[in-house]
C-alpha cells in the first residue's frame, strides 16, 4: 500500500450492557496510515441517546464524567449530531480520503455497538452504521502480536503492576499506550476523540517496526500476548 494511505480510527463511549451497547460518544478520525498524523476528526454526541435517554446514561460505566461533556459541549468541544448525521458522517470521511481501512482498538466492540445504535434508533434489524467494502482492523489485535510479546513490555507491565490477579499481562490500550511513551501513571480520558489520539499512536508505533502483521478481528487477543506458564504470585511478590 501507498505510504500516504489514509486510514480511519475511530472509539466510542457506550451506555447499557455489553450485550446492547448504545453509543452517545463517537470520535472518528482520517489519519496518515504511516506516521499516526491525523488529517481530519471530529468528536460527535448522538442526541438519540444522550439527551433521550437520561435513564440510561445515569447508568454509563463513566457516568461521572458527564459534566465533563457538558462543559465540552458548551465548549464547542463535540458537535451535537443526530444518528443519520453521524452516518453520513462516517461516509464523508471515508470518501474524502479514499479509506479502504479502518482501525479500532477491540474493533469488534465498536463495529457491534455501531451497529447496534442504528438498528436500535431507526428500527431496522439489518441496519449497518458502516459503508460497504471496509476493511475492519484491529489494533488490540496488533498490539497483543508485537509490542505486548517484547520482553521490554513485560518488563515494564511486572515492574509498574500491569498484571492482573490471574498473572496475565493487560494489553488495553491505556496499558500499551503508557509502554510506548514511557509513562506508567498514564490514565486514559475516555472520551473517544481522546482515545483515538492515543489509538492512532499506538498503530503507528506498531507499523514502524515493519513486522509481518494481520491486522484482522480475532477472539481474545490478550490471549496472544501471554508466556506459556502464567506468572506465579511468587514472582509477582518478586517486582
Amino acid at each position: 500500500m501507498s505510504q500516504k494511505e489514509n486510514c480511519l480510527v475511530i472509539d466510542v463511549e457506550t451506555c447499557g450492557s455489553m450485550t446492547n451497547p448504545l453509543v452517545y460518544d463517537l470520535g472518528m478520525a482520517a489519519v496518515e496510515r504511516a506516521t499516526g498524523r491525523i488529517v481530519e476528526s471530529y468528536s460527535l454526541v448522538i442526541s438519540e441517546v444522550f439527551y433521550g435517554m437520561p435513564e440510561l446514561m445515569d447508568t454509563a460505566y463513566y457516568a461521572n464524567k458527564l459534566p465533563v461533556y457538558h462543559q465540552g459541549i458548551d465548549a464547542g468541544m463535540w458537535h451535537i449530531v443526530d444518528m443519520w448525521r453521524a452516518w453520513r458522517g462516517i461516509r464523508y470521511l471515508v470518501d474524502k480520503y479514499n479509506i479502504q481501512r479502518l482501525y479500532a482498538y477491540n474493533a469488534a466492540f465498536d463495529r457491534n455497538a455501531l451497529n447496534n445504535t442504528i438498528r436500535t434508533l431507526t428500527e431496522n434489524e439489518y441496519g449497518c452504521f458502516f459503508p460497504k467494502g471496509l476493511q475492519f482492523c484491529d489494533i488490540w489485535h496488533m498490539a497483543c502480536t508485537t509490542v505486548c510479546k517484547e520482553k521490554a513490555y513485560r518488563k515494564f507491565a511486572l515492574a509498574n503492576g500491569l498484571v492482573s490477579d490471574a498473572g496475565n499481562y493487560r494489553t488495553s490500550a491505556e496499558t500499551v499506550y503508557a509502554f510506548i511513551t514511557d509513562c506508567p501513571g498514564y490514565v486514559e480520558a475516555h472520551t473517544s476523540l481522546e482515545d483515538v489520539r492515543i489509538e492512532a499512536a499506538i498503530l503507528a508505533h506498531i507499523l514502524r517496526k515493519k513486522k509481518k502483521l494481520t491486522e484482522k478481528i480475532v477472539h481474545n487477543p490478550w490471549r496472544l500476548a501471554q508466556v506459556d506458564k502464567r506468572i506465579s504470585p511468587n514472582q509477582l511478590q518478586l517486582t
